[in-house]
């Protein structure tokens, strides 16, 4: 059921044929890292993503000049580091094209560029990771899971206090702040914030121009702590700047980065929530009166669910959905989580409720081209 409609080849295709137009234009050879942020259904950067660069990186060749086209929302970011390093052993020179977004981890990748190619539309953002672990306070709403802490709420409430109660204040407040959040969980913020300024200069000195310890302290510090919230979207005006090595595309280089971009919004989805009881019932599988009460609710790899009234129970729908692709011109690799949609019982206090559910039977990375 996955590939007999021919829309994964098709896809593959078009994509790759506007890879080759962006290309040619570009002088170079281009590798696309793309993950999807489809509401519901949202992929991040990953480890598992590093063991696909060879094949993509080896079919391209060595190269003088590679170029590297991101859409990505985040993710881990020990990923950008391990990427940007792979890639470089195979060009002289690497651009990296922003037809969107490239956020979080993503604008960590795109540190590692000797130049950034914008369009009147892409964005960056602040590089402030929000950490969890086992000394996390716990979620008031569900005792079994623990809270992301933000650095930046952190680093915030300390210097709150320092500059409005002083030396001796700022003190109370921190050993205040101890009591309430595990100290190994402070510890841990501490550590990544480090971490992060660590491996944003590692990247920025992965490249031409050299920079003093004065403009790496000042761009790493921007970049981390200064936009006060991890949503500030940095155009590319702002962006160059802050320091980073931003040019406009070329009017004829933005049309062929956004043609790529319009044709991941229909292949990945992305503008269409991921509503399994729609799913279902645009299959027959619920009554035409039966609506969503609750919107749905879904983390890759965990059932998504939404309550519904009285639906007509059918068989299973079973569907393929792709989220995210590591491409090129010749080759592609797309993550794509296949399963069922059912309804199913769930207790709640009114009682038994039917509702809706995708039960995932296999999320991996397949071959296309």
């Amino acid at each position: 059921h996955i590939r007999k409609s021919g829309r994964f080849f098709m896809t593959v295709q078009s994509r790759a044929e506007i890879l080759t137009r962006m290309g040619s234009y570009v002088g170079h050879p281009l590798l696309a890292y793309v993950t999807g942020d489809r509401p519901g259904l949202e992929t991040q950067v990953s480890a598992d993503q590093l063991a696909l660069l060879p094949r993509h990186l080896t079919a391209l060749g060595r190269q003088q000049h590679l170029g590297l086209v991101l859409y990505t929302r985040g993710g881990d970011t020990n990923v950008p580091w391990s990427v940007i390093s792979v890639i470089r052993q195979f060009c002289e020179r690497l651009s990296v094209l922003i037809p969107w977004v490239a956020h979080s981890a993503g604008t960590l990748m795109a540190l590692g560029a000797d130049e950034i190619l914008m369009t009147a539309f892409s964005t960056v953002s602040p590089i402030d990771p929000t950490v969890a672990n086992s000394f996390n306070p716990q979620d008031p709403t569900n005792p079994a899971s623990r809270l992301p802490i933000a650095v930046e709420d952190v680093l915030a409430f300390l210097e709150l206090a320092k500059e409005h109660l002083g030396d001796s204040g700022y003190q109370q407040e921190f050993a205040l702040l101890a009591q309430m959040v595990h100290p190994l969980a402070l510890g841990n913020v501490y550590r990544s914030i480090n971490q992060i300024r660590q491996l944003a200069r590692k990247l920025i000195q992965s490249h031409p121009p050299d920079h003093t310890d004065d403009e790496l302290s000042a761009l790493t510090t921007r970049l981390t702590t200064e936009f006060y919230s991890h949503q500030h979207l940095i155009a590319r005006s702002e962006a160059r700047e802050i320091g980073l090595p931003v040019i406009d595309a070329a009017p004829e280089l933005e049309g062929l980065m956004q043609e790529y971009y319009t044709e991941l919004k229909m292949d990945l989805e992305l503008l269409s929530p991921f509503n399994p009881a729609a799913i279902l019932r645009a299959a027959g599988g619920l009554a035409p009166a039966a609506t969503p009460v609750a919107p749905p609710v879904g983390i890759p790899g965990i059932p998504a669910t939404v309550a519904v009234p009285t639906p007509t129970a059918t068989a299973p729908v079973q569907i393929a959905v792709e989220r995210a692709y590591l491409e090129t011109m010749t080759t592609c690799d797309a993550f794509i989580s296949t399963g069922a949609i059912a309804t199913q019982t769930i207790q709640s206090p009114m009682g038994p409720q039917q509702a809706v559910a995708f039960d995932v039977h296999s999320e991996r990375w397949h071959q296309l081209a």
